[in-house]
């Protein structure tokens, strides 16, 4: 979601419409600090850590990240979460384990960039943003401050969902998808 509404903003034009599904605008964990502290404070970590892993623990990638209820932050649904392990397995090239300082200070730096109202503003695709009440990853604050800043923009909230909104129970995953149907026009 980050790359694609950086992209819209850079490609005008380009797309009719786009729909976003819990798109990282802003990370949940840094979300009590200001950007003006969060980036400089996620770039001294990534100076001083480097590559490597975010935390404590083992950060390899395993198939435990997805069905236990504590780990499990990216679906209700068992069957559909159970999807991402199965690519998993069946593709080990596909296996990418926790984040690192690096890509924290990245994603943090590209998220400050989304939050420019001048740059949101003039964006003139039409817009479909759906936030996850449940989700830990990314800031729903701000996936609502860029739906009431882009023009054309529509804001669908799933309190029951977690992350990964297409691989969601029926219920959230079918009311992102009548959004998603109604801004294709379909």
């Amino acid at each position: 979601g980050n790359i694609g509404l950086r992209y819209l903003i850079d490609h005008p034009g380009l797309f009719t419409c786009a729909a976003f599904s819990a798109p990282l605008l802003g990370i949940q964990a840094l979300s009590a600090l200001p950007f003006s502290l969060s980036v400089p404070l996620t770039g001294f970590f990534q100076k001083c850590c480097g590559q490597n892993y975010v935390g404590f623990g083992n950060h390899k990638w395993s198939p435990d990240i997805r069905d236990g209820e504590i780990t499990n932050i990216f679906s209700n649904d068992p069957v559909r979460r159970k999807v991402h392990n199965a690519w998993m397995i069946d593709k080990p090239d596909l296996q990418v384990g926790d984040i690192t300082y690096g890509w924290l200070h990245a994603a943090n730096k590209s998220c400050t960039v989304l939050r420019d109202k001048r740059r949101l503003s003039a964006l003139q695709t039409p817009c479909l943003f759906a936030a996850a009440g449940r989700d830990r990853l990314v800031c729903n604050g701000t996936i609502e401050y860029a739906a009431r800043i882009v023009p054309d923009a529509r804001l669908i909230k799933l309190p029951a969902a977690r992350h990964e909104i297409l691989m969601e129970s029926d219920e959230s995953r079918g009311v992102f998808m009548d959004g998603f149907y109604k801004l294709m026009n379909l």
